[in-house]
């Protein structure tokens, strides 16, 4: 029997594992789970009678990121965390823009020490926010979309400056001891990018294909988590060297499409869609799903990874209808290499 390490890097590189690897939350499986670097030990964010001086009119909780912008979340269950002040008002501010210490080995202590208990279970790690995904959490949406038109310059500059902050922290993960990265990215609205095509080529591209490849060169995995619809990068993300990608909407996209035009070429980590089909708590459905997504994307000597979802209760999903799915997922990723061996 294979060990999960060597489970998820078969599947990862379509050589066959022995069933699909599994990521559960809280239950055995075949990758770490919660690992991630630890909060800043120099910052200290502002108390909230400032921060609320700064935000007026703000009914909901509010809080300061290491970046220096101003997030808040409504009292609500479902209610999500936006940035309602960005971390600067105007680019001429960038140049004393002060940048996390992300890179701190100080930081990666807690993982360290997280991942020597791993065991044979594959060393995997949250890495954070990525290019995009840290100018959208930093930045108010609306300035964030006026940027993509009038600042293009001025965001390449950004990146410039996280870069080598971010190769750091991809060489303290390498020293901790992780296997395998990932990155949240949300690019996508529900059936289009949040900026052209074109226009993502032309800021973002080029830093994420310097960072696989320092990522590989250090022998790590990169997976990438992107909310909404990117079917029209998917080609670029292939061919930059993108090992995985992390769909939790996994029902936006033509399943069919995926295994076709991208099967063999990249893995896929997901759960059943947590947006359409998990919020129904119809079983034979969500199994049937489960079921689809092995059979579809894991047909290429490997090529899927099965996902729990770390918030069912955000999307309103009961506990035993994530049950069913893990089920599932086990039942259809040990037939599918069942059938793997058959057709061998």
């Amino acid at each position: 029997m294979m060990t999960g390490s060597e489970r998820v890097k078969r599947a990862l590189r379509f050589e066959g594992p022995d069933r699909v690897p599994f990521w559960w939350v809280g239950d055995p499986c075949d990758m770490t789970t919660d690992v991630a670097r630890s909060p800043s030990a120099t910052f200290t964010p502002l108390p909230d009678d400032e921060l609320r001086r700064r935000v007026p009119g703000f009914h909901g909780e509010l809080f300061q990121t290491e970046w220096g912008n101003i997030r808040g979340k409504l009292a609500s269950r479902l209610s999500t965390v936006e940035t309602v002040r960005s971390a600067f008002q105007s680019w001429d501010e960038l140049a004393a823009l002060r940048f996390p210490d992300l890179d701190a080995p100080e930081r990666y202590e807690t993982a360290r020490a997280r991942i020597a208990q791993a065991g044979n279970r594959y060393r995997f790690a949250w890495f954070g926010s990525f290019y995009f995904g840290t100018l959208y959490n930093i930045r108010k949406m609306e300035d964030l979309l006026l940027d993509l038109g009038l600042y293009q310059d001025e965001l390449i500059a950004f990146c410039e400056r996280l870069e080598p902050i971010f190769f750091g922290s991809l060489e303290q993960w390498k020293g901790a001891g992780a296997e395998g990265i990932m990155f949240g990215n949300d690019l996508g609205l529900q059936d289009r990018l949040l900026m052209s095509p074109q226009t993502w080529r032309a800021i973002f591209l080029p830093f994420h294909r310097r960072f696989y490849e320092k990522a590989h060169n250090l022998g790590l995995d990169v997976f990438m988590h992107s909310c909404g619809y990117i079917r029209d990068i998917i080609p670029d993300l292939v061919d930059a060297g993108l090992d995985c990608l992390q769909f939790d909407q996994i029902g936006i996209y033509d399943l069919d499409d995926l295994a076709r035009t991208f099967g063999g070429k990249i893995a896929f980590f997901c759960p059943v869609d947590i947006q359409a089909v998990m919020p129904t708590g119809d079983r034979a459905r969500i199994e049937a799903a489960a079921h689809e997504l092995v059979q579809k994307l894991g047909a290429f000597n490997g090529g899927f990874l099965a996902k729990d979802y770390p918030q069912w209760d955000a999307v309103g999903v009961q506990p035993e209808w994530a049950a069913w799915m893990r089920g599932a997922f086990r039942a259809a990723g040990q037939s599918a290499s069942a059938a793997a061996e058959t057709v061998q």
